[in-house]
């Protein structure tokens, strides 16, 4: 399944935008 194979890298990347986010946010606030 070359689809799942190409989401699993692309997870950590998406998880570190989202950890990016969060702090962005907590900063912020």
């Amino acid at each position: 399944m070359p689809h799942r194979a190409s989401l699993y890298p692309r997870t950590p990347i998406v998880l570190a935008r989202l950890t990016r986010a969060r702090a962005q946010v907590g900063g912020a606030s």
